[in-house]
């Protein structure tokens, strides 16, 4: 698929040609310590900006993935043998509930616009490591999947598993609180023929603003 950033930095090789109603929704649940499911969280503020009580409109198109959406029977029809490692709403134990797409136009495509892939991420205790905090390996996870399906997005059209990551390059800024719901971006910074390379970043905007916020 893809690769990393600021937060980490790298490149992948990509082959060139209120309530949470479902488990996709505008809102995340928590984990109790017994690992089962409690009521649903709303989201934090700033990913709920638009005029529909969810993500800011500049964040594009959500996207809408079969296998993250239909559930486990879909995913053995389809030759899968587990659950989604991020994507499933009762089992992953950091939960991406939702990507949005950003690609360039043609009024912009020459400027400083590029393909971008904006989520949110929740950090759910069973990602604990050090006590009331997860561990760097889920953060980890968390930059290899979203600069992947940004990976994905390369092409102008979402294509998925037409690539892979070759190379990941982390930088762990600052510890992330067990329970945290936080924004995941990845942008893509150059294609040279089919490697695409990503920058991604893992922020906290309510700490330091939408636009800055704190990175992790």
């Amino acid at each position: 698929l893809l690769l990393p950033s600021v937060v980490c930095k790298g490149m992948a090789e990509h082959d060139s040609n209120g309530t949470e109603p479902n488990r996709n929704g505008n809102h995340h649940s928590e984990s109790s310590k017994e690992g089962k499911l409690t009521l649903p969280l709303p989201l934090p503020s700033w990913a709920r900006e638009d005029r529909n009580n969810g993500p800011p409109s500049h964040w594009g198109t959500k996207l809408i993935i079969p296998e993250w959406e239909n559930g486990i029977g879909y995913r053995q029809r389809e030759g899968w043998e587990g659950t989604d490692l991020m994507h499933d709403y009762e089992k992953s134990a950091v939960y991406i509930s939702e990507y949005h797409v950003s690609y360039p136009t043609n009024s912009n495509s020459n400027s400083n616009h590029l393909t971008t892939l904006t989520g949110i991420v929740h950090y759910r205790p069973s990602s604990e490591s050090h006590a009331g905090y997860c561990h760097g390996g889920s953060m980890t996870s968390v930059m290899d999947d979203v600069i992947g399906w940004c990976g994905f997005c390369a092409s102008g059209v979402c294509v998925p598993w037409s690539g892979y990551t070759v190379q990941i390059d982390t930088a762990l800024k600052m510890p992330i609180q067990v329970g945290s719901v936080l924004k995941v971006r990845a942008w893509i910074v150059e294609r040279r023929g089919r490697k695409v390379f990503i920058e991604a970043e893992i922020v906290d905007p309510g700490l330091g603003g939408v636009d800055e916020g704190v990175v992790h």
